[in-house]
């Protein structure tokens, strides 16, 4: 068995050490990276930098096999195939990825950005007539259902949180990219978001509010916030210590502490057992929700 990752930033080498862990369960004897290992070895130093050392030293994980060229990468017909790349580059790759016959693809969210739907509309009813699979990585569905269980437990319905509002969405990053594109599509995982009559209000921090009638949805980069995110009343911050998601819940008066297994990690397991949490029409739809409310954005 054979898995490969294509991208070396931040979030392929995530994809890059979740497949690691899993290779000696799963019984994979080569891994394939997408990038020199002096690029992998600039995402390493960057990751260490930020204390989030990983578990394991994956520069000298002897399966690990990096290609420059990741057509050559994919003539090695790896059974599964992680694409971690810009959004913009989603549909090329996943083009070349089918030409190449690999039959299970995990995309990044989101699938694609805006302006590339209608081509990937064809492209994904042409996988289809072929069976392949492909599904996109949308790892909140993976905390949803972990977080409806935990919930279960303290004796609170999902539901009742789920109606709270606003939401806020906020990342501390350079600010790079689409703020909408990169972080929409993990709310539209987690709440059902109602577009109708939604205005857009601009803020003195240069934030972004949209608001609707269930009440408003803040999202965007914001240097001075603490990194993380923050929806309705879940905040929700990950521990690469111990590999877990902290979920602060305030409801009713009472505060709640839930921790949840990494939604990544879980989301890339369903993935490699052939049972994804969202498939490619998922995946669509919700880039598709997403690009209307860039719109309106």
């Amino acid at each position: 068995m054979k898995v490969a990752v294509l991208g070396a930033g931040k979030i392929g080498f995530r994809h890059l050490e979740s497949y690691i862990q899993k290779a000696d369960n799963y019984g994979w004897n080569v891994l394939f990276f997408n990038r020199s290992f002096k690029s992998i070895g600039e995402t390493y130093k960057r990751i260490i930098s930020e204390g989030k050392k990983p578990e394991k030293d994956y520069l000298n994980y002897n399966p690990c096999i990096p290609y420059d060229n990741y057509k050559d990468m994919l003539k090695e017909k790896p059974n599964f195939l992680s694409i971690c790349t810009p959004d913009d580059s989603h549909l090329n790759h996943l083009r070349t990825a089918l030409d190449e016959g690999i039959e299970n693809i995990l995309i990044e969210k989101p699938l694609v950005p805006p302006a590339h739907l209608d081509e990937c509309c064809k492209v994904l009813e042409e996988a289809r007539k072929y069976e392949i699979k492909i599904s996109v990585n949308l790892q909140m569905l993976a905390m949803k259902d972990e977080l409806k269980k935990e919930l279960s437990k303290i004796n609170i319905s999902y539901d009742e949180i789920e109606k709270l509002r606003p939401f806020e969405i906020i990342w501390t990053t350079n600010g790079n990219g689409n703020p909408v594109v990169d972080l929409m599509p993990h709310l539209l995982s987690i709440y059902d978001v109602n577009i109708d009559g939604m205005k857009k209000e601009i803020l003195s921090n240069g934030l972004v509010r949209l608001k609707t009638d269930e009440g408003s949805i803040l999202i965007g980069y914001n240097k001075e916030k603490v990194r993380g995110w923050s929806f309705g009343k879940f905040k929700f911050h990950y521990n690469p210590g111990d590999g877990q998601t902290e979920i602060l819940l305030s409801y009713d008066n009472i505060d709640h502490s839930i921790k949840i297994k990494d939604p990544l990690k879980n989301s890339l397991d369903a993935f490699v057992k052939k049972n994804p949490f969202a498939d490619a029409r998922y995946g669509f739809e919700n880039a598709k929700k997403t690009a209307e409310i860039n719109a309106i954005y």
